[in-house]
């Protein structure tokens, strides 16, 4: 049961007569002492409205009771395409539980494979990073994701993408291999066809298919059945399966916050600023813009005379802007003179599920008629 102060102040917070007596971070305060629940640091939460506060304080009842048995408060089976958004949408769902023990294997084996044993990378927070895998494995966390992405053996096999990652033996095996979860969800993550194949393009030309599908047909069938597993989740509308559009995901905060809660987070976008690494980074990016910080905290490097080879790009990352959102949603645009691109996204049936997962995109209607000139 919660305490008096919390009850009160979520009272007068519904009610509407807090007023600007209530501050937020009181708010939260008074839901942090919410009797036999762990919950996230209010620091994370000391930039939002008050009504955003308010939810969290009702939503205090699904938080992670102490004495759960549960090995993981949260699992997350999180699947989609390579150059989909997924790393950065998987390191912004790790931020929302700030604070707490959580844990992402990355790219795991699709099948019925363990994935603590088929990880390609671990990302763990609230803990030693040196942590071994056994001991992680049994920890009791907040958080639990493993991922899978379009790995070339499934085109060498010619494996179905869905039917692997729901695997039916690795169902059975669930249990065994992640231990029990208080909470499970599976986590679609898509991204637009012009643009994720435009990325998805581009790091083929430069850096290979870094492991992940070759046939850039294959990719798009793929790409497809994800986008009519996304139209049919939304129509069955079953709570235990969440889809996450990249585009809407990336411009939209209330969107995000709504994702927050669903996920039984705390709304936290401080990692918004940042390009994933996983992967190489983004097809389209070379380094991070360069901070004062960045030289203050590194100020040893200026005993390394190799570095005064490259002052002018560090020059040039000290001076250039940083990354805008609306660069993610126009990288389709490096390919406006490519033929065989323009070819490629002329399928009807893309162009209908994007639309009806999208929406129109700026220019591509006119791109794809053969109007090069989309201002």
């Amino acid at each position: 049961m919660p305490t008096s102060q919390a009850v009160a102040a979520g009272q007068d917070a519904g009610n509407g007569n807090a007023g600007n007596d209530i501050r937020v971070d009181n708010l939260l305060l008074a839901a942090s002492r919410h009797e036999g629940y762990n919950v996230c640091p209010i620091k994370c939460r000391s930039d939002l409205a008050e009504e955003v506060a308010i939810q969290v304080f009702n939503d205090m009842r699904i938080r992670q009771p102490e004495n759960s048995d549960a090995t993981n408060f949260l699992e997350l089976r999180v699947y989609g395409l390579m150059r989909s958004g997924n790393h950065p949408i998987i390191e912004w769902i790790q931020q929302q539980h700030y604070g707490s023990i959580t844990c992402h294997l990355n790219n795991v084996a699709h099948g019925d494979c363990d994935p603590y044993k088929s990880f390609t990378q671990v990302v763990v927070t609230g803990m030693d990073a040196s942590v071994d895998l056994d001991t992680l494995r049994k920890l009791k966390k907040r958080l639990l994701i493993y991922s899978y992405e379009d790995r070339d053996h499934l085109e060498i096999h010619n494996i179905d993408f869905l039917t692997s990652v729901f695997h039916q033996d690795f169902q059975k095996n669930r249990v065994r291999y992640l231990g029990t979860s208080e909470h499970q969800f599976d986590v679609l993550i898509i991204r637009d066809p012009f643009n994720c194949l435009a990325s998805r393009i581009k790091l083929h030309k430069e850096r290979g298919s870094q492991g992940g599908v070759n046939d850039i047909a294959v990719v798009l069938d793929n790409w497809k059945r994800l986008a009519k597993e996304a139209v049919a989740i939304r129509k069955a509308g079953r709570p235990d399966k969440i889809v996450i559009t990249f585009n809407q995901w990336l411009r939209d905060i209330e969107y995000r916050r709504e994702l927050s809660r669903k996920l039984l987070g705390c709304p936290d976008d401080s990692s918004m600023n940042r390009i994933s690494t996983f992967g190489g980074g983004s097809s389209f990016s070379t380094k991070p813009k360069l901070t004062l910080g960045d030289v203050v905290s590194k100020w040893y490097n200026i005993f390394d005379f190799r570095r005064y080879r490259e002052w002018d790009q560090y020059a040039k990352r000290l001076i250039m802007r940083r990354h805008c959102n609306d660069e993610f949603l126009e990288r389709w645009m490096y390919f406006l003179e490519d033929e065989n691109y323009r070819k490629l996204l002329s399928d009807r049936e893309i162009i209908d599920l994007s639309q009806e997962l999208f929406g129109e995109i700026k220019g591509t209607r006119e791109f794809l008629n053969g109007n090069h000139h989309c201002d």
